[in-house]
């Protein structure tokens, strides 16, 4: 009958259809999303100020690192100075005791870098360094709070990695970045430095951005 030679051709030419594209789900699930690269473009520049705050009767000094919306606040003994040049940081800061030992920060806009901290995101940056640091080992990594380690920076979710490159001299330079969210922008703390220094100095760094404060743009201090 004509009906069912019909409805046979039609059944045929669209197993035959699907079978030619993988089907629709099998084509989703194969799709490879990019790497996401740290972006090459100089980041927004952040200014430090020395600031004394007073607290119980006693002054002590603090650096105010000043964001666009809010001042981050970190105790401050005099060790670190600003370095001037630096397009992958929008502050960058030497150690005056161990030179060789940097502190960044780097601020991202919410479209720039990184959407989220979820583990898809997470692994297309990882696959970046690929590239761009081909002969870095990945020797650390950390998600707060799920893994319970690592600094709390302001009650946030903190991945974290920490990754070595060789040198001609024997010690690998070590790489440690904090990722996190404030105010639906990313900000990335990066200490580095020889691989004994930061593996030396961890613990100290922890404590350091553990105890920065945040204090908002209309507030008295923040306008000091």
């Amino acid at each position: 009958m004509k009906i069912k030679t019909y409805a046979h051709l039609f059944l045929t030419a669209t197993i035959a259809c699907f079978y030619s594209t993988g089907g629709v789900a099998q084509s989703q699930e194969e799709v490879e999303l990019p790497p996401i690269d740290w972006p090459l473009s100089p980041r927004p520049k952040i200014e430090a100020k020395l600031v004394v705050i007073n607290e119980d009767g006693a002054s002590e000094d603090r650096l105010a690192f000043r964001c666009p919306q809010f001042d981050l606040l970190m105790v401050y003994n005099g060790d670190l100075k600003v370095v001037k040049n630096s397009s992958r940081h929008s502050i960058l800061l030497r150690s005056q005791s161990n030179r060789a030992v940097h502190f960044g920060i780097s601020l991202f806009g919410k479209k720039e870098f990184l959407p989220d901290l979820e583990d898809e995101t997470w692994d297309r940056y990882l696959e970046s360094l690929k590239t761009t640091q081909p002969t870095a080992e990945i020797v650390y990594q950390s998600d707060r709070p799920k893994d319970r380690v690592g600094p709390n920076l302001f009650g946030k979710r903190v991945r974290q990695i920490a990754y070595e490159l060789p040198t001609k001299e024997g010690e690998p330079l070590k790489t440690r970045e904090m990722f996190f969210f404030l105010e639906k922008d990313l900000f990335v703390f990066t200490y580095s430095g020889p691989k004994n220094d930061i593996d030396r100095l961890w613990r100290r760094h922890n404590q350091l951005v553990s105890q920065m404060n945040l204090i908002e743009k209309d507030s008295e201090l923040a306008q000091r």
